[in-house]
């Protein structure tokens, strides 16, 4: 059993889906800014994929962290009631966003050291965390329990972000453990959460970021 030590989690609902589009960044972006702002509605994904384009990028290949960052702090997110994400739209353009006079929420974003001491300090002070990580075998076949359990050797499947939401600790041996939100819908794991021991965790994780000081546009 593992005994949360700071768990998040709650603040932002069920966890989401991308479906088929490479747009786990953004979900991870959105989750960050939605805590920030502490924002009891899903924001909009959509305004951060079409801003990538406007931004002369593509969302289709997957989105870098500073695209991403970008296009946050450039248009922000409105509710994701106003735009309604669609994960099954691959090739088409996205259309415009309807006229609202909504606010848009933004926040500045920067990244941490990638590492789980990190991910703790950040959590320690009330903050979530986005983690760009390489996607391995284990990460298909969590189990209810929400634990991710490596084998010795791993394959790699590419790269992926999620969102860091809590820290913890096995009861058991002592091993430390970092709880992440995907964004795999709620199937996954536990309810679209899964603890990664940290040094599986420091293995794979590429990036890091947090974010601080939600602004409106």
């Amino acid at each position: 059993m593992i005994t949360a030590q700071y768990n998040l989690a709650s603040r932002l609902g069920a966890a989401r889906d991308q479906g088929r589009r490479p747009t786990c960044l953004l979900f991870a972006l959105s989750a960050l800014n939605r805590y920030e702002h502490r924002i009891e509605v899903p924001l909009c994904v959509e305004h951060l994929a079409r801003q990538v384009e406007v931004q002369g990028s593509s969302w289709r290949r997957g989105v870098s962290i500073y695209n991403g960052i970008g296009a946050l702090r450039t248009a922000g997110q409105g509710f994701e009631s106003v735009y309604p994400y669609d994960g099954n739209v691959l090739d088409r353009p996205l259309q415009p966003p309807p006229p609202s006079r909504d606010d848009r929420y933004s926040s500045h974003v920067i990244e941490i050291p990638a590492k789980s001491a990190s991910v703790r300090d950040a959590l320690a002070e009330g903050s979530i965390c986005g983690l760009a990580i390489k996607v391995t075998d284990c990460q298909f076949s969590v189990e209810s329990d929400g634990i991710v359990r490596p084998a010795p050797t791993e394959s790699a499947h590419g790269l992926h972000a999620v969102a860091a939401v809590g820290w913890g600790t096995c009861d058991h041996d002592g091993t430390d453990y970092v709880l992440v939100r995907n964004s795999w819908g709620t199937e996954w794991g536990d309810q679209g959460h899964a603890w990664f021991d940290v040094t599986y965790l420091d293995e794979i994780l590429l990036n890091c970021i947090r974010a601080r000081d939600g602004f409106i546009i």
